[in-house]
């Protein structure tokens, strides 16, 4: 099984919900309806994407790129691209990898723990 297929069996069977992968002009994005639990997006549901960078080692190397809908930004300076889904939906992949150091000492290197403390650290600071 390789990295985005691990992921998504991953996810699915965290959040119960549907989760599927998605060929885009940027690449494999895995995209789950995840519900944003801090910031100024609470308690919304958004259908949001992540994805590696390459070939890396999941779960070794986490996810790098989190894919969420246009207006949504995280009031971070740093690199983002813009792409549409192939329903036209226009969608920003923000270059936001959990940092190593921090990685490396997670008690386990899952989904759990990217969705438990990582996602609220970008949706922290989302507007």
């Amino acid at each position: 099984m390789g990295n985005t297929e691990r992921i998504r069996t991953e996810l699915a069977e965290l959040t119960g919900a549907a989760t599927w992968i998605l060929q885009t002009t940027y690449g494999e994005v895995i995209f789950f309806i995840h519900t944003v639990k801090v910031g100024t997006h609470a308690g919304e549901n958004v259908l949001m994407g992540i994805s590696m960078q390459g070939n890396e080692g999941y779960p070794d190397i986490p996810p790098h790129f989190i894919h969420v809908p246009e207006g949504i930004t995280d009031g971070q300076d740093g690199p983002h691209h813009c792409y549409n889904l192939p329903d036209g939906r226009t969608y920003h992949a923000f270059s936001r990898p959990p940092k190593p150091e921090e990685w490396d000492r997670v008690p386990e290197r899952s989904m759990k723990t990217y969705i438990n403390i990582h996602l609220p650290r970008f949706w922290r600071y989302a507007q």
